[in-house]
């Protein structure tokens, strides 16, 4: 499980650049590139269902992991043992001041097994999801400046053969 909070952690820290630079990209476009832009991403899947959609898959993913992983014990010992996570998996990750530490410790490490399981599956379906639709929304940005330049050329070329008439450009 250290390795998913790990993981989780890092795609936390290596989207917010990303979502700093998304902005920047928005900030930039001009208002008819932006309602354009806020009608794409409204066709697409919300950020909310796909995060709810990656939690239920590694929910119930790591449900049948757990329940093999009982039903063994159960085998083998006759009963099932809830563990802490800290007597699973005694290293931890210490950030070195002692408040934070302990607020840590109760909030992660003292949890038995399968509440540390659902915390780490919510860190890291939320983690991605900011990380992804970062991602997305910066791709379609880029398509989006590219696909209107392009217009704007095949405009220009058009006016300037005269098969079109000239209008005015619109005042924001």
């Amino acid at each position: 499980m250290d390795i998913f909070s790990r993981i989780s952690v890092l795609l936390l820290l290596l989207s917010i650049p990303l979502w700093i630079y998304r902005a920047t990209l928005f900030a930039r476009l001009d208002s008819r590139a932006k309602s354009i832009l806020r009608r794409v991403i409204a066709r697409h899947e919300s950020a909310y269902a796909f995060c709810a959609r990656i939690f239920g898959f590694l929910i119930v993913f790591s449900g049948l992991i757990f329940a093999f992983i009982y039903a063994l014990s159960f085998i083998k010992h006759g009963g099932i043992k809830l563990k802490s996570f800290s007597d699973t998996f005694p290293r931890r990750v210490y950030s070195g001041l002692e408040q934070i530490d302990t607020q840590i410790d109760a909030l992660l490490y003292d949890q038995i097994l399968p509440v540390m399981v659902l915390l780490t599956v919510l860190l890291l379906s939320v983690s991605f999801t900011l990380f992804m639709t970062a991602i997305r929304d910066i791709r379609l940005i880029r398509r989006l400046k590219r696909r209107l330049s392009l217009l704007q050329e095949r405009m220009a070329s058009a006016r300037n053969e005269g098969s079109l008439p000239v209008l005015p450009e619109p005042q924001p």
